[in-house]
């Protein structure tokens, strides 16, 4: 299955923008698949799922630009001095300065959401990408089919819908306290089945430690909302650790 995690997560509307300029002719794509409300993404480059940096801010997808380019072949140059980002593609120049509204491309000006710099790396808006780069840019929203496949595990395992209404648990003692959580963890773009990941928060009051405790990740055909695996670590410890 195609994961693109962590868990988001590819940034770089500017660095695809670069490349897109370059490579728009010969047909690149990119899907983004905004999977759950907790902010992941997952990201298909050319029909390949792809990793990189990216941002959610107000909103808005920010990507990292350098990602996106290494994937594309693409070399960026970077002046200090300007704080300019820039790149050739196809004989033309590409460049932006971070915190200005426009790029140029072969010096011709475009108007973009303002680029920003983040640890020495430039991100840039997703939104920007396709006319930027005249790249063809796929977007689908799939936190409604992650709020109907939770349905979908909850009837399949009562005992986790009653955990996650019980909410934070305090144990008798009151020194540890559980959270339960079910998340999207990823999204098969060729199976069209979203991974499902069932766990809960363990924190020590204490000492302010904490540990997850899986309950299992569900694979959910989202065509038909049939679960057609659940892989659990009891199952995991018995193929691992068999009883004797």
């Amino acid at each position: 299955m195609k994961k693109s995690i962590m868990s988001l997560v590819i940034v770089a509307m500017l660095l695809i923008s670069f490349t897109g300029a370059g490579n728009a002719a010969s047909g690149d794509s990119l899907d983004v698949y905004h999977i759950s409300n907790n902010g992941t993404l997952e990201f298909y480059l050319n029909g390949e799922d792809f990793y990189g940096e990216y941002i959610l801010k107000n909103g808005t997808t920010y990507m990292k630009l350098r990602d996106v380019g290494e994937n594309l072949g693409v070399q960026l140059y970077w002046n200090q001095s300007k704080k300019e980002v820039s790149f050739y593609t196809n004989g033309s120049r590409v460049s932006m300065n971070i915190g200005s509204p426009v790029a140029y491309i072969g010096g011709q000006r475009i108007s973009i959401s303002s680029p920003f710099a983040v640890d020495g790396y430039t991100y840039l808006p997703l939104r920007n990408i396709s006319e930027v780069l005249d790249i063809h840019v796929y977007y689908k929203d799939l936190r409604p089919q992650e709020r109907a496949i939770r349905e979908v595990i909850f009837r399949h395992n009562p005992s986790m819908r009653a955990e996650e209404k019980k909410g934070t648990y305090y144990y008798s003692n009151n020194e540890m306290r559980s959270t339960f959580f079910l998340s999207a963890d990823s999204y098969d773009l060729d199976t069209n089945t979203m991974v499902m990941h069932a766990y809960s928060v363990v924190v020590d009051l204490k000492y302010g430690e904490g540990h997850t405790a899986t309950w299992g990740w569900y694979d959910v055909d989202l065509d038909t909302g049939v679960i057609q695996d659940a892989i659990s670590l009891k199952y995991l410890d018995n193929y691992l650790y068999p009883s004797i």
